[in-house]
């Protein structure tokens, strides 16, 4: 048990897929992980941020959501080898990757 919840178990995401999410919305990883820590009421390093773009931690499943919901994209995209929940974001709305 962490803080009195269960502890779930950690699933690998699909970290290129954040990063490349993060960085489509002009969020700095040390951006992201403020908001992040804010979001769940723990602190978040942009070292743990970048462990999970290059896949070499695992975050939590409440982090996972939490993630996902900061840059603007569904969690199953992140947990899956499937390209079925692209971001909403997508680059045919933003030719040659210009906003």
């Amino acid at each position: 048990m962490k803080n009195g919840r269960p502890v779930q178990p950690r699933q690998p995401i699909q970290g290129a897929r954040l990063r490349k999410a993060r960085i489509s919305r002009n969020i700095s990883g040390d951006q992201l992980a403020r908001s992040l820590s804010d979001a769940i009421g723990e602190p978040v390093s942009a070292t743990t941020v970048y462990s999970w773009e290059t896949n070499e931690h695992r975050p939590e499943p409440r982090v996972v959501e939490a993630l996902a919901r900061l840059v603007g994209i569904e969690p199953g995209y992140l947990l899956k080898n499937t390209a079925r929940h692209a971001p909403p974001h997508s680059a045919a709305e933003h030719p040659g990757g210009e906003s």
